[in-house]
């Protein structure tokens, strides 16, 4: 017999894992009840919500993605909630957790149930995980090579990934890096900015027009569709544009800052590519360079370039 209040514990510690799916198979007494799973690392996720069938008996299986790149290892707990107060039976119950071997590199999946509210455990209080200080932090202690994917995400971003910053959709927040380095980002389908760090990034704006920034390190970009800009600043090392387009349909430009040069003082030269293609590669006697994969010299025009003593981003 469970009652109301309380939960069924799911003893992971040890276990090395980063889950990608959840299953849960219930049978339940009554199914005008509310059911939870939360994870370790603190993640509720409603899997029936007592409004989704007529009372009376329940058996059935329900999946959860939302735990995807979460770590197993820790105490999850199933949770149910009864607004009538009455006990809840529980004839029988199985979890299954699908996943891959736990490594250093992560991957932060992030959708837009960030801002969505959610019955805490109780089921008698409304919050949303973007308004929990707690949830909005993200702490990569472990090194490895790490992603933002935020490619379910529907509002307009700004991801920022250094140190200390937070990252926003539609101008709310839904993650603060606190800890670590977060190398790579991949953006979602309206026009968004990715701002790198001080280490090598590759930043992926998807669909939109998009704003590129890989800041310091040896970077690559690739814009997606739609005309975007790739900002390349004095100092920043050596970058590669994985895909900058000029046909006439989508008109991707660089922005040049703090360089204080014209179009036609400008070096290019060409090289062959990894691929085996040829490259056009621009360098600045500040040793700096800047390559365009795939992309013939004599495409290059000075409408493809946007001369700034500082940066837009």
């Amino acid at each position: 017999m469970v009652t109301a209040s309380e939960s069924v514990l799911f003893d992971l510690s040890g276990v090395t894992m980063d889950v990608e799916h959840v299953e849960v198979s219930l049978s339940l007494s009554d199914s005008t009840v509310d059911v939870f799973l939360r994870s370790a690392a603190g993640t509720l996720v409603e899997l029936y919500g007592s409004g989704d069938a007529p009372a009376g008996e329940l058996s059935w299986s329900f999946g959860a993605e939302s735990f995807l790149g979460e770590a197993a290892d820790g105490i999850w707990s199933l949770e149910f909630v009864n607004d009538g107060g009455g006990p809840i039976t529980v004839g029988s119950y199985t979890i299954d957790w699908f996943g891959s071997g736990d490594t250093a590199d992560d991957v932060y999946h992030y959708t837009d149930e960030m801002f969505k509210p959610i019955l805490d455990g109780a089921g008698d209080t409304l919050s949303a995980p973007a308004e929990d200080s707690a949830r909005l932090a993200l702490a990569d202690g472990d090194g490895g090579e790490d992603w933002f994917n935020l490619a379910a995400m529907t509002g307009e971003l700004e991801v920022n990934l250094n140190l200390g910053a937070s990252s926003t959709s539609d101008g709310r927040v839904f993650a603060t890096i606190t800890e670590g380095t977060i190398e790579n980002a991949t953006g979602g389908d309206r026009s968004d900015r990715l701002i790198g760090n001080e280490v090598g990034n590759e930043l992926h704006g998807m669909r939109g027009d998009d704003v590129l920034d890989g800041g310091l390190g040896e970077d690559v970009l690739a814009g997606g569709s739609g005309s975007d800009t790739f900002i390349f600043e004095l100092g920043s090392g050596h970058d590669v544009i994985l895909d900058f387009t000029n046909d006439g349909v989508s008109q991707d430009r660089v922005a040049l800052v703090g360089f204080n040069a014209s179009f036609a003082e400008l070096s290019f030269a060409t090289a062959v590519g990894e691929a085996g293609g040829m490259d056009t590669v621009l360098s600045f006697a500040s040793r700096d360079s800047l390559t365009f994969a795939g992309v013939d010299l004599p495409s290059l025009t000075e409408a493809d370039f946007l001369f700034l003593e500082t940066s837009i981003v």
